[in-house]
């Protein structure tokens, strides 16, 4: 939201977690809304864009992740762009349990596939334009696994978490060109573009 709003957009935020609300509003000056995004009080069609990173897998039922999708969709005007990623299922698939989805990020309840979720826009009357993916989503060996279980151990001794960020931004620079986004591509992480129909109708 922040670089959005540093190229000319106006922005508004919807975040459920009342710190990160909290984190938003004070450190960066941002207009969020305190509630989830099904509750959120917002006028329909009232925007151009509006972006869900990370967010349909931590829905609570597919009941739910229904009306978020229906709740995207009404939000953007006729025309504008609904913007979704998620980590992509279709990589456990090929690397079964060794997928990095099944080793981190356990707050995560469902898991959606590249295919699914276009489908599941297009339920919707959104119009998939396209899809970016990153990473291999696999975690390499018996080390990297035990690395990985080593930082977050790491990562909960008091005082550590700054030096941590400067270490993860750092390393995230050199490996900014291995960590890029592909066009459609096949990876760990989805990123779908769509367009609302603009004569869909609920």
């Amino acid at each position: 939201m922040f670089l959005a709003r540093q190229a000319g957009a106006i922005v508004t935020g919807v975040e459920g977690s009342k710190w990160a609300s909290d984190v938003a509003k004070q450190r960066f000056n941002l207009d969020i809304i305190n509630t989830t995004l099904e509750e959120a009080k917002l006028e329909s069609a009232s925007f151009d864009v509006v972006v869900a990173l990370e967010v349909i897998e931590h829905t609570f039922s597919p009941s739910i992740f229904i009306i978020f999708m229906e709740k995207l969709m009404s939000l953007v005007c006729p025309g504008g762009l609904v913007i979704i990623s998620t980590p992509n299922y279709r990589m456990a698939k090929i690397y079964g349990a060794s997928w990095l989805g099944f080793q981190t990020s356990f707050e995560h309840l469902y898991f959606f596939s590249d295919e699914f979720l276009m489908r599941l826009g297009l339920n919707f009357g959104l119009l998939p334009v396209e899809w970016y993916s990153q990473g291999s989503g696999l975690m390499q060996n018996e080390p990297a696994k035990f690395t990985m279980m080593l930082r977050n151990t790491i990562k909960k001794i008091p005082g550590t978490r700054a030096l941590y960020r400067f270490i993860k931004n750092f390393r995230s620079t050199k490996n900014l060109e291995r960590n890029s986004w592909e066009q459609f591509g096949q990876g760990h992480r989805v990123l779908v573009v769509f367009r609302k129909d603009t004569v869909f109708e609920l």
